[in-house]
């Protein structure tokens, strides 16, 4: 049987991905009671291995339309790789909440984190509202 979807529904699988999506976003809360951000990666991503560099740096550049009339300097976060470990979005995440990076506009959703083209240790967030 298929199934009619209205234009604007949101669509999953089963209800039961509804509540394993609510489950693995309360256990991401209390892993990081203190961020000021919204981490939209699954849970079982956060042992993906983002850099295995001693020390990389994420670039915040509030360059979207958020800011176009409170312009915002651009931070950057310094992360280093923890003893007997490689950089993680566990330990980003872990680092940047930390650090107190504080995503105040549409797009705090960080939906990955992606090395910049032609550099070596430089990345920057992938944002979605």
């Amino acid at each position: 049987m298929k199934t009619k979807y209205e234009p604007g529904q949101i669509v999953s699988d089963s209800d039961s991905d509804d509540e394993e999506y609510m489950k693995e976003y309360e256990i991401i809360n209390e892993m990081f009671p203190d961020i000021r951000f919204v981490i939209a990666i699954r849970l079982a991503e956060m042992d993906e291995i983002i850099s295995e560099k001693d020390t990389i740096v994420i670039k915040s550049d509030y360059r979207c339309y958020c800011y176009r009339y409170a312009h915002r300097n651009t931070d950057f976060f310094i992360i280093n790789r923890p003893k007997n470990g490689k950089i993680t979005y566990k330990h980003i995440f872990t680092e940047l909440m930390n650090q107190e990076l504080f995503l105040d506009c549409d797009h705090r959703f960080i939906e990955g984190i992606e090395q910049t083209p032609n550099s070596e240790c430089q990345f920057e967030f992938w944002l979605g509202s």
